[in-house]
């Protein structure tokens, strides 16, 4: 279909979505260049105080608990991915910052292990340095944020009041019909786009995907870079159209 190469190359590139952030060691491993543990990752354990430390200097925690456990109380400015999550993996991928050691934040040191185990199928588990229990983390008095989510009768309620909303599915799913008003972004591209949203930082933002899923990590990616009152929609859009709620299309 073509004779020239820019034209071939613009069109084998047309709508590529972005790189996930460790899509070069995931090319490093395909190549040979760096070894895959896939079974022998570990993940120690560390001291509160030592997390603090090192959270401090640029470590990033990774919270793989169940969101409703994670709403409950998470280390401040974690990035929550849920070690459930089929695409548990994928989505880390998608979502940690490029650069930095990750410390794994779970409810046990066996959940902590299994975690960066899958971690290991993209290369992640390269990056974890250790672990810490949200149990021990509170023992130790530090401090703890939580952020109760949005039913969708109160979301009702308050759209024309005082809440934005984001939808954070695929395109597809967005355009098939969503909440009146919502902005949309995938939640892959949050954090290379933040810049791009059109809310302030001290607005209630109500995100919302199809049940929650993935709008519990787009909520945890808003809240690390200053969208403190960036709160789930209880059951997303599945919920909102259980309770027969209008929906809006493109």
């Amino acid at each position: 279909r073509y004779d020239d190469a820019d034209a071939f190359v613009a069109f084998m590139t047309h709508g590529q979505p972005p790189r996930p952030s460790n899509m070069r060691t995931i090319v490093a491993i395909n190549e040979g260049r760096v070894p895959s543990a896939e079974d022998r990752p570990t993940a120690p354990e560390f001291a509160p105080d030592e997390v603090a430390d090192r959270l401090a200097a640029g470590a990033i925690a990774l919270d793989v608990r169940p969101w409703e456990r994670f709403e409950a109380g998470h280390v401040p400015e974690s990035i929550h991915v849920a070690a459930t999550s089929a695409s548990f993996e994928q989505y880390v991928g998608w979502i940690v910052p490029e650069d930095g050691p990750l410390i794994v934040v779970a409810d046990s040191a066996r959940a902590a292990l299994d975690a960066t185990r899958k971690l290991a199928f993209v290369g992640l588990d390269l990056r974890v340095i250790g672990h810490v229990t949200i149990e021990a983390w509170q023992g130790a008095g530090r401090a703890v944020r939580s952020t109760p989510p949005v039913p969708v009768e109160e979301l009702r309620d308050r759209l024309d009041r005082d809440v934005r909303v984001l939808d954070v599915r695929e395109r597809d799913e967005f355009e098939a019909g969503h909440i009146p008003g919502a902005r949309h972004m995938n939640f892959k591209h949050l954090p290379g786009e933040l810049r791009a949203l059109p809310f302030e930082t001290d607005e209630t933002l109500a995100v919302v995907c199809a049940g929650g899923l993935r709008s519990a990590i787009a909520c945890s990616v808003l809240r690390r870079a200053g969208y403190h009152d960036a709160r789930n929609v209880d059951g997303g859009m599945d919920a909102w159209s259980r309770a027969g709620l209008p929906t809006a299309t493109p």
